[in-house]
Formats: C-alpha cells, sequence, structure tokens
C-alpha cells in the first residue's frame, strides 16, 4: 500500500502519508477505506504528507474525477487541508488537484512545499 492514515480524533486530523508511486487505485482505495472507518468525519482537517512519493501514475481524468466524484474525495468542503510537497512533480499534481476542485472557492485546500508552512495553515503547530 503506497497510501496510509491515522486519524487523531482529539484533534480532529486525518494524516495521509503516500510512499513510492500512487495511481489511481490508492487513491480510490483510501477513499474507500476512510469513508468506512468509524473514526473518521469528513469535515476533519486533513494533512497529506507526499514528501516520499517517488511517481504518480494517476491518469488527470482519474484525477479530476476523484476531485469531483461523489465517490471519490471523501472529505466535505468544510475540511481544511494542507498537503506538504516539496518535489516539483507532486507539487504541480497536487495544484492541480487544488484547481480540479469544484469547491476551490471555499479555500479549504492548500499546497505547500514544506511541511512546517503545511502545519501552520492547518493550525497544528506544535506537532
Amino acid at each position: 500500500m503506497c497510501v496510509e492514515y491515522r486519524i487523531d480524533m482529539a484533534r480532529g486530523v486525518v494524516f495521509t502519508d503516500c510512499y513510492g508511486d500512487i495511481s489511481a487505485e490508492d487513491m480510490d482505495d483510501i477513499a474507500h477505506r476512510l469513508r468506512n472507518d468509524p473514526a473518521f468525519n469528513p469535515d476533519y482537517r486533513q494533512l497529506i504528507d507526499l514528501t516520499e512519493v517517488a511517481g504518480v501514475s494517476a491518469s488527470f481524468d482519474a484525477i479530476r474525477c476523484f476531485a469531483n466524484d461523489q465517490h471519490g474525495d471523501p472529505f466535505s468542503g468544510r475540511s481544511r487541508r494542507a498537503v506538504a510537497a516539496p518535489h516539483n512533480l507532486t507539487f504541480g499534481v497536487a495544484r492541480m488537484y487544488e484547481a480540479l476542485r469544484e469547491d476551490k472557492d471555499q479555500g479549504a485546500f492548500r499546497v505547500f512545499r514544506t511541511m512546517p508552512e503545511a502545519l501552520r495553515w492547518l493550525g497544528l503547530e506544535s506537532l
């Protein structure tokens, strides 16, 4: 599995760690697992760590569908989410995803180059 998560219910945060090559199947799998996790709340904040991702094999169409399909991204438009993506490839893919989201006008999804920036934006500086 290239995507793992842990839920901190006390802080209301889902920490998502990605490794290796991320595929559309990985994205669908994590969405399915989160939706079925009794500890998951779609309004929780999310920190996505892409620092260990080597590549992304998901197509543009798969990413677009995941961003806007009711069976794709499990988080609500009220959820505040940050991505730490220090490498050009993952930063670009995450920014593309940010642009494709239909609720982008709510400003709930941001991409950063560093983990400290992402943590600060989520209000998690003390981690």
